[in-house]
């Protein structure tokens, strides 16, 4: 096998399965080599672990101090399993996918891998290394990094890799040591006709059983318009939109609904109604196609209208993501949210008469926010009208504008093990102590909850 693609454990190290069996990105990485000729397999290190795919978000919460335990705890039966597997398999490149909040489960996994398999060469890419190569590279067991789009480089490092003397030199967007100098290569052009890449191939993940997993994960885009100062999108995607044609995706999504079992499909684009005429003609050839599967995406309160709503219900979307984040005309200033409260209550009225299931996102704890704002944003949730929120306290991502304005001092302080976007041990707002966030952060939950079993119980009536 050329590569091995592994997905740490984190969600199972919670208490919480995984929505879907696959990181869409990894399986995408490995189908584009095997139409290269290049053999490559994923393994979803979250489903070593039988856990509920949904937990009510407080037990995920409060399960950042079970994941705190697991990464300690060496005899834990997943890291066993992740040897395991490791062991059994013949290649000699492993590349793991390495977001922020799971630093301490990638090095772990890292350890495991030279532990069991000391030749192997490691290879990590995501968000985290893209924006901070450097401080990755200080971990000796890390090979390469690709910074950026992944398909590209991956094939050339390969390549390289399979020659006598690899010359890294002409690998796009590797950063990888010369001796004690770590070396970044310039970054490859991204990917300009998305209808290029190959259908995924989701059976490349090989510890996945999707009789059981029935949830997928599907893309029309890769960026985002948008510019919010907690999302580092714009700018690992370059600042612009790649958008497959409505025929290729409609494509996959056949293939999908003739192949698999499928309860759900989440589309993962960084905003799906930003364009609308796209909008429209995928939900036209949605229904001409007869395609039947439910499926969610993200959504803007200032990009919808009930045309889009007429539409989106018609081709049997069953729910939109909107980023409400936060109560206070302060902060949604501040997170270049570029909306206001009329319009998100507005807007989200229409939703709810539409039909159409919604849930807004609350994002709690940024740097400026202070009990006031806090306030605003619990008196908001109780006046919106909404089917269920989902509740989320601030990380410092690298590659964010709050990230930027942090001090190197305030970066070194992060305790990233107890650090999660649902999670009790992390305030990172300079105005309010961490008991009085965690006070508010209950306040939320307890919303949440009541308006779940709402939605519940209505659904349990009309049944």
């Amino acid at each position: 096998m050329d590569i091995l693609l592994i997905e740490p454990p984190y969600r199972s190290l919670k208490g919480a399965g995984p929505d879907s069996g696959y990181n869409i990105a990894l399986p995408s990485l490995a189908t584009f080599l095997r139409e290269k000729d290049m053999e490559a397999r994923v393994i979803t290190c979250d489903l070593y672990e039988e856990a509920p795919a949904r937990v009510f978000a407080l037990d995920y919460a409060k399960g950042q101090e079970l994941y705190m335990e697991t990464i300690d705890n060496d005899e834990h039966p997943v890291w066993k399993k992740i040897a395991a597997d490791i062991s059994s398999v013949d290649t000699s490149l492993i590349g793991i996918v390495f977001l922020t909040p799971m630093i301490h489960s990638v090095e772990k996994v890292i350890r495991i891998i030279k532990k069991t398999c000391p030749k192997i060469q490691i290879l990590v890419g995501g968000h985290h290394p893209t924006f901070l190569p450097d401080e990755v590279m200080k971990n000796p067991d890390i090979d390469f990094i690709i910074r950026g789009e992944g398909e590209i480089p991956l094939y050339e490092l390969i390549k390289a890799l399979k020659t006598p003397h690899p010359d890294f030199k002409t690998v796009p967007s590797l950063t990888y040591r010369d001796q004690d100098k770590v070396i970044h290569n310039p970054m490859a052009p991204l990917i300009e006709d998305l209808d290029s890449l190959p259908y995924i191939e989701r059976d490349l993940v090989i510890n996945c059983d999707y009789n059981k997993h029935q949830g997928h994960y599907f893309n029309t885009a890769r960026g985002c318009p948008y510019s919010c100062s907690f999302c580092a999108d714009k700018r690992i995607w370059g600042g612009r939109i790649r958008r497959r044609s409505v025929r290729n995706a409609i494509d996959e999504l056949l293939m999908l609904q003739k192949n698999y079992k499928i309860k759900m499909v989440d589309m993962t684009d960084g905003t799906f109604t930003y364009d609308r005429k796209y909008l429209i003609e995928f939900c036209k050839e949605f229904v001409k196609n007869k395609l039947t599967v439910p499926w969610r995406c993200t959504a803007r309160y200032d990009n919808i209208d009930e045309e889009m709503l007429l539409y989106l219900k018609g081709a049997n979307c069953q729910g939109l993501y909107f980023g409400l984040e936060s109560g206070s005309e302060k902060i949604l200033k501040a997170m270049n949210k570029k909306t206001n409260l009329d319009m998100i209550l507005e807007k989200s009225e229409m939703v709810y008469r539409s039909g159409v299931e919604s849930v807004a996102a609350i994002l709690l704890g940024v740097p400026d926010e202070d009990s006031e704002d806090l306030e605003s944003t619990i008196r908001i949730m109780k006046m919106i009208k909404v089917d269920l929120f989902d509740i989320n306290n601030y990380v410092p991502l690298p590659g964010t504008f709050y990230y930027e304005k942090m001090t190197q001092e305030e970066r070194d302080k992060i305790e990233w093990k107890k650090t999660g976007y649902k999670s009790f041990g992390n305030c990172f707002s300079h105005n309010v102590s961490q008991d009085e966030f965690n006070h508010y952060l209950m306040q939320a939950y307890g919303i949440a909850k009541t308006t779940m079993d709402n939605f519940i119980a209505q659904n349990q009536q009309t049944a």
